[in-house]
């Protein structure tokens, strides 16, 4: 996977700058619906801003003995670090890939699906 671009934009109240990644292998191009998923959530973007509470609750599930609850400040666990845009022959996938302090080596991601959001997962488990 390699960078397409940098977007800069504001998730929940603050500035990033986030590569976005197709998903392809380096003899693979991408496909046009990988291309049109990438632009489809960019100009959806309040989906993504809209996850901000199926992450939050993903966090208190796993590491509630860790987290205040309300979440009060979601980046004290979670950073947003990319988006990369999934292969896939039958819909728009793509996912925001976050850092997250409590699975540093998996991370944490919010898939969306024709700019719905789908699951909040393990970027491992995508």
């Amino acid at each position: 996977m390699a960078a397409l671009m940098t977007n800069d934009m504001i998730l929940w109240g603050r500035d990033f700058s986030l590569p976005v990644y197709y998903e392809c292998d380096t003899d693979q191009d991408v496909l046009d619906i990988q291309k049109e998923a990438k632009d489809a959530l960019l100009a959806s973007w309040d989906t993504v801003e809209g996850s901000k509470e199926a992450i939050e609750n993903y966090c208190l599930e796993r590491d509630s003995d860790q987290i205040e609850s309300p979440v009060t400040n979601i980046f004290r666990y979670v950073i947003p670090t990319s988006i990369v845009v999934l292969r896939s022959d039958d819909a728009r996938k793509a996912a925001l890939m976050c850092n997250y302090r409590f699975d540093p080596e998996h991370g944490l991601a919010a898939v969306f699906e024709n700019e719905k959001l789908t699951a909040v997962v393990p970027q491992d488990e995508l």
